[in-house]
């Protein structure tokens, strides 16, 4: 607790009048007739339009400095006043802190000069001394007798009391009360029997709240009177007549149930009861709360400005619950306003909150908070106004909350009128005299679904929105039939309803008729569930049918609700429960009719299984066969992906290790075979060891095996531990030491074992490298192959750790080797041992020219390659320089075909020139593409294709330019040919004579062994 306070020097005082006479007043700026009106009205407006959110104004901690700093005059000295401003007021924190530079001292020390304080730029209209000031005297404090424990709880009760009518009090009524209130803080605390007492802390807890409040409203009063009320802060903690420091106040009101007041006038007209509830009242069970015969419930969504952090924790889900449980709802919004611009803030933080929902009741403003009673009457009418304006410019019906004491001294403004009243009053009865349409009778109401106390409230006549309109309608607008609770659509409601208009009953979805729908559905009011068939109720069903996740009997269109056990229904033998089918349950049940039990599987009888079956209710295994429990066998048998041992239908835990079960050695584990199990296990019967393999024995095993408890690997021949072998052995694709049976973890690199060098990489062979090692021992480098040095190998090879390749022969890497090497089907370049990354292009190496390609021979290419260095073109055939070569080669970059002659392109050639079979003509050395059909080329006619001559080609070729037909053989035309010769794309035979065709020739011609009749040239007939 603080100290008492110190009262500011009379300078501070001045100072501070002096710099407020700078700045207008709440009444004077916020609340000028004229220009709060307009204010409204535009903001209506504004509204109406959907224009964007206002940007949010940041609440600063340090309000804004005033227009003008102005040099202070030097105190002098003058009477305290009642209430001294200091820095930290005009910040109006919750727990207002002592002045910086006014410390309290229990002795006050004697000043021999007052400073002047120096100019300050001070929070809005109050400049406040950066340094204050020491008071050139001040009084002793007073000493507080001490009190007996009953004495300090009885005054700290009465200032309790005291402090619920703060609002009502003056600024040196509340400074009064503070100093009372700091005095019993400071005063030692009484104890009993040495102890602390409870209640005594309670009490104080209780004061300081009290304190809280009051600073609260102390500030509000300073904020007004020096023109900074935009400036207080929202903590979110409540401040009225209810609350302090957001705690609630106790009430003398006895607690409520459910029922209303008994013998209470007001209750015995037509009315309804209800809750209103915020994130005080935690997660609530709304379905819980609708059990309980709630009407309906006011739902508070936030507090203050238009912050998220001010949105009520609680508003999104209680609004959506009470729309999905069709539970009528109203709204209310706490207020912190005192000036018209926190009232437009606020409107528009409600409007924010509201936008998806759709409460059927209206939007109540609670006003309530202490610190408004600054504003006056007519500065809380126009504070209601703005928001019941905003709020009901978006269609919404609004109203306003307010004790008895508000609504009878403060809340008396004509406009009032205009929206529903909501009057707090927790007594028997309301004593309001005016309207009201809803009374908040009680803080202390206990309702299912809510933990702690709530506020009850009765709505006096019909609630708005309710018309009448229930049960299935046609809604001629939308062309579909809704289900209606008073007057709208019921989204919340699921089942069967009748339709009074035919007499049928229909399923509804979400207050909706649903066609599509067959199924059981509930029928709300008696609990019971009928069969649907494609969105109507069939009476004429009998069989089984599904709710949701639940599957029934239905006899004659309703749900009968079968006893527990096994029932034969609809063909089909079903475990029951609690009239639905158990399909939860697979196991055994017994069925006392034959005295036999049988396995189900999800609540149906499983006559195709055969296995262990659980029987739940013992925990016990037994085996079935063809779904029936069989009492006589004995062997192994499967539950799941488990195996265990069966005697006479039971199954029998087996103690863990190996066990000789049913002709096979198994290793078990808690009572099942350990089938994820897979090493050597020990036998002490006979003290050997033996490889199991997915928990059974494995005699065929011959290998390294696990010893799972250390980590250890054992041999194993023929399924047992051999101690006596030493040598390599493997473990899957792991190879490694063995010594007297136990595996050897052998040291990274090269390792002699068992008469072969091996790379050992972390204890096992290293199968994957390939590739050059170091020995230290004798400083070479040998090739290692699949992890196993190897002799034979001559060639290159890599150096993984760094990139390289190395010269190998014969295992060793040869340093002194210069020349070409090959490392698989690459070639390279070698200079003392190390392979050199030759460039791109011919390069003559070991005194021949190669066509070198990212460091390797290019081994893939054949074609013509230039060469910058002498301006020519040669051949390479298979990345290396042919010099033999003449022909057609390709430039492979390009896709076309030069001349080559001994090696070299020969730009001189023109002629005909071979590539492969293929035959073409070039010029200047370059290739040309001849068109289709006969072309006299280097003095032969040749028949052409696609650029080639077509040397698979031997018949009569015709020639447009001279309108002739001439003989070609294998792509040449041939003139000393005479007989017949086909035309290929006919078939048709013709008589050529000195290889032209001759339409004159008529006789019979001998080709290929036949006889051919020719008329005019062309065989018409085969005579012989």
């Amino acid at each position: 607790m603080q100290q008492k306070r110190k009262k500011c020097l009379a300078a501070v005082l001045s100072a501070v009048l002096v710099a407020s006479m700078l700045m207008n007043t709440f009444a004077v700026s916020v609340f000028a007739q004229d220009d709060r009106d307009a204010l409204a009205e535009q903001i209506v407006a504004e509204l109406q339009q959907e224009e964007s959110e206002q940007e949010q104004p940041q609440v600063s901690e340090t309000p804004s400095a005033p227009p003008e700093a102005t040099e202070l005059p030097e105190a002098v000295a003058t009477p305290e006043p009642t209430q001294a401003p200091s820095p930290e007021a005009s910040q109006a924190p919750a727990e207002t802190p002592e002045p910086t530079g006014t410390p309290v001292p229990t002795a006050t020390p004697e000043v021999t000069a007052t400073p002047a304080p120096t100019a300050s730029s001070a929070p809005s209209a109050t400049p406040v001394p950066t340094v204050s000031p020491e008071p050139t005297e001040s009084p002793e404090p007073t000493a507080v007798p001490e009190l007996s424990l009953e004495e300090q709880k009885d005054q700290i009760r009465e200032l309790l009391e005291k402090s619920t009518s703060m609002a009502m009090m003056s600024e040196e009524e509340l400074e009064e009360a503070l100093e009372e209130i700091d005095a019993i803080a400071s005063a030692p605390m009484a104890m009993t029997a040495g102890e602390q007492d409870d209640e005594l802390l309670d009490l104080l807890d209780q004061l300081e709240n009290a304190r809280v409040a009051m600073e609260d409203m102390r500030t509000a009063w300073q904020a007004k009177r020096e023109g900074w009320l935009d400036q207080l802060p929202q903590t979110g903690k409540e401040n009225s007549w209810r609350y302090q420091n957001g705690e609630r106040l106790e009430s003398d009101v006895p607690e409520a149930l459910m029922d209303l007041p008994d013998g209470v006038s007001t209750f015995s007209v037509k009315g309804y009861w209800g809750i209103d509830v915020s994130h005080h009242q935690g997660v609530i069970d709304w379905e819980a709360v609708k059990a309980a015969g709630v009407d309906f419930a006011i739902i508070r969504c936030g507090f203050g400005m238009d912050l998220p952090e001010q949105d009520d924790k609680q508003w999104s889900r209680n609004a959506s619950e009470c729309e999905r449980l069709g539970i009528p709802y109203g709204v209310y919004f706490y207020s912190y306003a005192v000036t018209a611009e926190m009232a437009v803030e606020e409107g528009a933080h409600a409007v924010r909150l509201l936008q998806g929902y759709d409460p059927d009741l209206p939007v109540f403003y609670d006003m309530e908070e202490n610190r408004q009673l600054v504003v006056g009457n007519s500065g809380l009418a126009e504070i209601a106004r703005i928001f019941c304006d905003i709020v009901s410019s978006k269609g919404y019906e609004v109203g306003v909350y307010a004790s008895l004491n508000w609504w009878e001294y403060y809340l008396t403004d004509a406009v009032f009128e205009n929206w529903y009243r909501w009057v707090a009053e927790w007594r028997p009865s309301c004593s309001y005299n005016g309207r009201y349409e809803m009374w908040q009778y009680t803080s202390e109401g206990s309702v299912n679904g809510i933990s702690g106390n709530v506020d009850m409230n009765y709505w006096y006549g019909d609630l708005p929105g309710n018309d009448g309109l229930n049960g299935l309608h046609f809604d001629q607008t939308a062309k579909k039939w809704y289900y209606y609770k008073n007057g709208k659509i019921d989204k919340t409601y699921t089942g069967v309803t009748l339709n009074s208009a035919n007499g049928n009953w229909y399923y509804v979805k979400n207050g909706e008729l649903d066609r599509s729908y067959t199924g059981l559905a509930p029928r709300v009011e008696n609990g019971d569930y009928c069969y649907v068939k494609k969105g109507m109720v069939d009476w004429s069903y009998t069989g089984m049918a599904s709710y949701g996740n639940k599957q029934g009997y239905v006899k004659n269109g309703i749900y009968q609700k079968t006893p527990d056990g096994l029932n034969y229904l609809d063909g089909v033998w079903y475990k029951m429960r609690n009239g639905w089918v158990d399909s939860g349950y697979t196991g055994v049940v017994y069925r006392a009719a034959n005295n036999n039990w049988y396995y189900v599987k999800n609540g149906e009888l499983d006559w195709n299984y055969t296995g262990l079956a659980l029987r739940v209710e013992t925990g016990d295994y037994y085996y079935v066969k063809d779904g029936v429990l069989d009492w006589g066998y004995t062997g192994m048998a499967f539950y799941g992906n488990k195996q265990g041992y069966v005697k006479n239908g039971a199954y029998q835990k087996i103690p863990d290790g190996l066990n000789y079960l049913d002709g096979v050695w198994y290793k078990m584990r808690n009572g099942w075979v350990d089938s994820g199990y897979t090493g050597v296990v020990y036998r002490p019967a006979n003290n050997n060891w033996y490889y199991v393999k997915n928990g059974v024995l494995d005699r065929s095993y011959t290998g390294l095996a696990p010893r799972v408890e250390n980590g250890d690997y054992c041999y194993v021949k023929k399924g047992m531990v051999d101690w006596s072998y030493t040598g390599m052995a493997s473990y899957g694709n792991k190879q490694g030491y063995v010594k007297n049976g136990i595996y050897q973890k052998t040291p990274d690199g090269l390792n002699y074992l068992n008469g072969v060098w091996y790379k050992m990489s972390n204890g096992w062979v290293d199968s994957s490298y390939t590739g050059v090692v170091y020995r230290p021992a004798n400083g070479n480098w040998y090739y290692v192959k699949n992890g196993e040095l190897e002799w034979n190998y001559t060639g290159l090879a890599p150096r993984v750790e760094n990139g390289d390749y190395c010269y190998v022969k014969k295992g060793m890497v040869d340093w002194s080797y210069t020349g070409m090497a090959s490392y698989g089907n690459n070639q390279g370049y070698v200079k003392n041992g190390i392979y050199q990354k030759t460039p791109d292009g011919l390069n003559y190496l070991n005194s021949v020219w190669y066509k070198m390609r990212n460091g390797w021979v290019d081994s893939g290419y054949t074609g013509v390659v230039y060469r910058a260095a002498n301006n020519n073109w040669y051949y390479v055939k298979n990345g290396e320089l042919d010099w033999n070569y003449t022909g057609l080669a390709l430039r492979v970059e390009t896709g076309d075909w030069y001349y080559v002659k001994d090696g070299v392109l020969d730009w001189g050639y023109t002629g005909m020139a071979f590539y492969g079979n293929k035959q073409g003509y070039v010029k200047n050395g370059a290739y040309q593409k001849i068109p289709d059909g006969l072309n006299y080329l280097d003095g032969v006619w040749y028949k052409m294709r696609n650029g080639w001559v077509d040397s698979g080609y031997t018949g009569v070729v015709y020639r447009p330019a001279n309108n002739n037909w001439y003989y070609v053989k294998n792509g040449v035309l041939d003139w000393s040919y005479t007989g017949l010769a086909p035309r290929v794309d006919t078939g048709d035979y013709y008589y050529v004579k000195d290889g032209i065709l001759d339409w004159t020739f008529s006789g019979q011609v001998e080709y290929n062994g036949q006889i051919h009749l020719v008329e005019n040239g062309r065989s018409v007939q085969i005579v012989g």
